[in-house]
């Protein structure tokens, strides 16, 4: 009978302990954010060309800075919350040529399980086969994209691309 007590012991445990770390956020700040690109890095799989052949090693393509040491940085994405429930991303918002939309509701997202920062993170597939990992923390205005191309593709630079930006908040988005 006490191995029983035990499992049904370890068992809640390790649902709450589960539940604990997957914990939805109740509400979004009610901000509007533009977010400029600050550093980004991107690491090739084993399997991409630019892995084996050393000839196509490009250092430029794996570590670069913010484009704010150049003058005005470029607005990358433009992050505005609509009802304190859904996210609406924009990702080149002033080019059109390139400009992409689309929203991430509150339900999708994962909140930091500590609760000690306002941090949120969600993930999206794209169309590569990979996916991409979004997190945005509200506390220090740091937005993060994480990609990951799947190396299976001939894609020749598959790998891990990370984007970190520094965002502002606006008053008025316009």
């Amino acid at each position: 009978m006490t191995s029983v007590k035990l499992c049904l012991i370890v068992s809640l445990a390790m649902i709450t302990s589960a539940t604990a770390q997957y914990t939805r956020p109740l509400s979004l700040p009610d901000l509007v954010l533009d977010c400029y690109h600050s550093f980004v890095t991107i690491t090739p799989f084993p399997e991409s060309p630019y892995w084996r052949d050393k000839d196509n090693w490009r250092d430029d393509l794996f570590v670069a800075a913010g484009d704010d040491n150049a003058g005005a940085p470029m607005l990358r994405y433009r992050l505005q919350v609509v009802d304190q429930a859904v996210l609406k991303v924009i990702e080149h918002p002033n080019l059109p040529a390139f400009r992409k939309e689309h929203e991430v509701r509150i339900e999708d997202m994962m909140q930091d399980f500590y609760n000690k920062h306002s941090i949120v993170g969600w993930r999206e597939s794209n169309e590569k086969g990979g996916l991409f990992l979004y997190v945005l923390n509200f506390d220090d205005l740091l937005f993060s994209v994480l990609e990951v191309t799947t190396a299976k593709l001939a894609n020749p630079a598959s790998g891990v691309d990370l984007t970190v930006m520094k965002c502002k908040k606006v008053s008025d988005p316009g």
